[in-house]
């Protein structure tokens, strides 16, 4: 199969050199990743600047670009642009640090995989919820080893097979749970404020604390299954239309504008 990659923690990360490193076993693997770290950038693009593209020698990669743009553009580039062989599949990762729930919405490598799923490929996320350094074969191997099952649903090029992965260390992991969000992530970023006239600087300080609200605290959502040692598969599409709603607003139909 022909493997395109991409991330949100840059080029040069571990995770993004250990699904390379997997895939290119078995697979031919093309690659289009920020420059410079992106976390956060969640679907974002860059549309009142240049970008660019450099190619660049990757271990285990047929092509390889390092783009200064959010994780969306690289998707975008690398599809449409950069690399002449469609893939099969587009998968991002591995992201140091989970991407469960309401984090999902801000995630630069839950972004990536959406761009992918927009351009009409299969798409796949896949994050460490605890990492450590020299911890990423693991996961990329699991990666592996559940990509058939993902391609093999038709349904496949309708969500993305976002996984999620406890640690580093097979042994730890419990098994895997397919699982819907699980509340409201709720973070308590702490802030230095720098003044300079009628300027103020907000410098992000190394302390940050989060905390989930509104939990369903069962084995079926992700933090919790994640919490109790399991990998978690949770398949999330672009549409966030509550259709509940739809059908509840109807009324508004009958107003007279």
């Amino acid at each position: 199969m022909k493997i395109f990659l991409c991330n949100d923690d840059g080029i040069e990360s571990e995770g993004l050199r250990a699904l390379a490193d997997v895939f290119s076993k078995e697979h031919d693997v093309y690659i289009a990743a920020p420059k410079v770290q992106q976390s956060g950038a969640g679907h974002s693009m860059t549309i009142f600047r240049d970008l660019t593209a450099e190619k660049r020698d990757y271990s285990g990669a047929k092509e390889a670009y390092a783009i200064d743009g959010t994780p969306a553009d690289c998707a975008y580039l690398g599809l449409l642009y950069l690399v002449k062989e469609k893939p099969d599949v587009v998968i991002s990762g591995i992201n140091w640090g989970d991407n469960m729930s309401s984090d999902c919405i801000t995630s630069g490598t839950v972004g990536g995989a959406l761009e992918g799923l927009l351009q009409g490929y299969p798409s796949m996320a896949v994050s460490v919820t605890r990492p450590e350094k020299g911890m990423f074969s693991y996961p990329a191997e699991l990666a592996a080893k559940l990509l058939p099952y993902y391609l093999n649903d038709p349904e496949c090029g309708n969500y993305v097979f976002n996984l999620n992965v406890p640690c580093g260390d097979p042994d730890t992991v419990k098994g895997l749970k397919v699982t819907r969000f699980d509340g409201i992530r709720v973070y308590n970023i702490e802030f230095e404020t720098i003044q300079n006239g009628n300027t103020t600087t907000f410098r992000v300080r190394p302390a940050m604390t989060k905390s989930l609200r509104n939990a369903q605290g069962t084995l079926e959502n992700d933090v919790t299954a994640d919490d109790a040692g399991y990998a978690t598969v949770t398949p999330i599409s672009w549409d966030m239309v509550v259709k509940k709603s739809v059908t509840d607003l109807k009324y508004l139909e009958d107003l007279t504008l």
